[in-house]
């Protein structure tokens, strides 16, 4: 059995599931602002914030999801990886030439290249790395085990660490979710921006070139599993069941590549410039004032021609929410 069929075994199916990518044509974000000129001075120069744990509205986001760190099953599997790696490289002498002929030690040595490459191929030398090889194989299921413990006693607090470096920002493919209209617009008196799911501020570019997007999909579990290399996705990726009607894409990016606002109250939020093209258009809610409206949409058409603007409107007749055009 080779390495990628073992990690097959502790990796659970859904891994693969959860590294979904998006589809869709368009992704939103609700927002609401208390007074015209707040609204204004965000549609003018609008941003994105990422939030950090403590602002989020789901107290069991980024909390621990699993049983265990690693269990029993898991210990076995990478033991068996190790072991595996650590065998191959052992009886590749390519591969131990390599790593001495580079070292500090072989350079004091006055040992020529030639003469290392003879003693590794000599029947003593094998016979040390064949007994070498027994030796750590009989030590592995306790360093392992040894390993995993360690690492498990401080693994909240490393999780914590990392968590409290990092912000989310939360969209939605669902802008026709009455109940995202009342919580995150108030209802309805708010407006949600249309995002371009290919815009590249939605991507980062692969070594070997290409686009890989940052895009991840929030799945909605109530259960916990066995342990955390189960699925990792668990960390960032889960919220509880109730919140299923949110169909949420997230970006997680660290606090520090983000620009920080002091707000009241000894508050800090953290938010990036959106960049030109990012954002299609605007959609008003129903109970969006109208006049205010009208004049947002006139400064905004001047600034950005290219923006559309849209009105949710409640179809009594079909129960349905519909966007309709809004022209100057």
């Amino acid at each position: 059995m080779d390495i990628n069929e073992l990690l097959s075994g502790v990796f659970s199916p859904d891994v693969r599931a959860m590294e979904a990518r998006f589809d869709g044509a368009s992704l939103y974000k609700f927002l609401y602002f208390d007074s015209e000129e707040g609204t204004t001075r965000y549609l003018t120069d609008p941003t994105l914030k990422f939030t950090q744990k403590s602002g989020l509205n789901d107290p069991f986001e980024l909390t621990r999801r699993w049983k265990d760190f690693g269990s029993v099953p898991t210990y076995d599997i990478f033991q068996k990886i190790i072991q595996i790696s650590l065998e191959e490289k052992l009886s590749n002498t390519d591969y131990i030439y390599d790593e001495l002929v580079n070292s500090k030690e072989f350079h004091q040595s006055g040992m020529s290249s030639q003469q290392l490459r003879a003693r590794l191929s000599s029947t003593e030398a094998r016979g040390l790395l064949i007994q070498l090889t027994e030796q750590i194989r009989s030590q592995l299921p306790y360093l392992t085990k040894l390993f995993f413990g360690v690492v498990a006693d401080q693994f909240d607090e490393q999780i914590e660490k990392i968590v409290s470096k990092m912000g989310i920002l939360s969209l939605t493919e669902a802008i026709d979710n009455r109940a995202l209209w009342s919580l995150y617009a108030n209802s309805w008196r708010g407006f949600a921006i249309e995002l371009d799911p290919q815009h590249d501020f939605l991507f980062s570019l692969k070594e070997k070139g290409g686009r890989r997007s940052i895009l991840h999909k929030v799945f909605y579990r109530d259960d916990r599993i066995p342990d955390f290399w189960h699925n990792p996705h668990y960390l960032f990726s889960v919220k509880n069941t109730e919140y299923s009607f949110e169909r949420e894409w997230r970006i997680i990016r660290k606090l520090d590549d983000c620009t920080k606002i002091s707000i009241a109250e000894n508050r800090e939020i953290f938010v990036v410039n959106t960049p030109p093209g990012l954002i299609r258009s605007v959609i008003f809610g129903y109970n969006y004032d109208s006049d205010m409206m009208n004049r947002q949409i006139e400064l905004l058409h001047r600034e950005f021609p290219s923006l559309k603007f849209y009105r949710a409107i409640a179809d009594i007749s079909t129960g349905s929410i519909a966007l309709a055009g809004v022209s100057l």
